[in-house]
């Protein structure tokens, strides 16, 4: 199943009330809805014509072009994300481990940095190497003629937080009471105004998952000022820098057990 799809079923596929949060009129927003799932959770192309862009969805004459991807808040090196360095060198080392009738546990640590600069960092990365492909998109979809002369062109940005146990600052200032706060983009300034320096992306839909609580947010540049209103100063706060522990457990089952 396409990447794109699979995050939004992970959101929305399988919940009776999804909550989406906004700020302002919720025009965008209420566009979305009609879409959703009637033509978004399917996908009629073919396997060679779906990856330009992720997805997109015509009604009537706006085509609504839709790119994923994927990031997290922990530092980035030239092999990418530290994170999945980390979780490749656990994933091999579980591989080695030799199964006993009695099980083996195996209990290793994620031992990587994360700080709201890197997620700001690596969201930023992505958004503008997205961003630039957008032509290239809108190319492909006119020369299959999915895209026509006096059609719409609309871009939504399907972005999805996959830190292992969610993105959080810890906030000792006036109003929070020490309370720790989810970091989501639709709050961070420094996510909202690169946002709003590209008027090619239309909107984003954010989605994350803190502690088990799914935080879905749908940012429309033409509302950005409303958003800007309610930023968070997660740039300030206490950042809550985990190193996730990972378990992993193998047995071997007999073979006159099986039979």
């Amino acid at each position: 199943m396409d990447e794109a799809i699979k995050t939004l079923m992970k959101y929305f596929g399988k919940r009776e009330n999804a909550t989406v949060h906004f700020h302002g009129s919720g025009n965008g927003v209420k566009k979305f809805a009609e879409l959703f799932p009637e033509y978004i959770l399917k996908d009629e192309r073919p396997e060679d014509q779906r990856d330009s862009p992720d997805l997109y969805v015509k009604k009537d004459n706006t085509v609504y072009i839709i790119e994923h991807f994927e990031f997290d808040c922990f530092r980035s090196t030239k092999k990418g994300s530290k994170y999945r360095v980390e979780e490749a060198r656990i994933e091999r080392g579980f591989k080695k481990i030799e199964p006993t009738t009695d099980g083996t546990i195996s209990r290793d640590t994620i031992e990587a940095e994360s700080s709201y600069s890197d997620y700001i960092n690596n969201v930023t990365k992505l958004f503008k190497s997205h961003s630039n492909h957008i032509p290239e998109y809108i190319k492909h979809l006119k020369k299959r003629s999915i895209i026509k002369a006096g059609d719409m062109i609309k871009v939504m940005f399907l972005i999805e937080d996959v830190s292992p146990l969610g993105t959080c600052a810890y906030n000792r200032g006036k109003g929070y009471s020490g309370k720790m706060v989810p970091i989501m983009l639709a709050g961070s300034i420094e996510f909202l105004e690169l946002m709003e320096k590209d008027p090619s992306v239309d909107y984003v839909l954010a989605c994350s998952k803190v502690d088990n609580h799914d935080f879905i947010w749908f940012i429309d540049r033409d509302e950005i000022e409303e958003y800007k209103k309610e930023k968070i100063d997660y740039a300030n706060m206490e950042f809550l820098n985990w190193k996730p522990n990972v378990v992993c457990g193998k047995i071997a089952i007999p073979k006159e057990a099986i039979e």
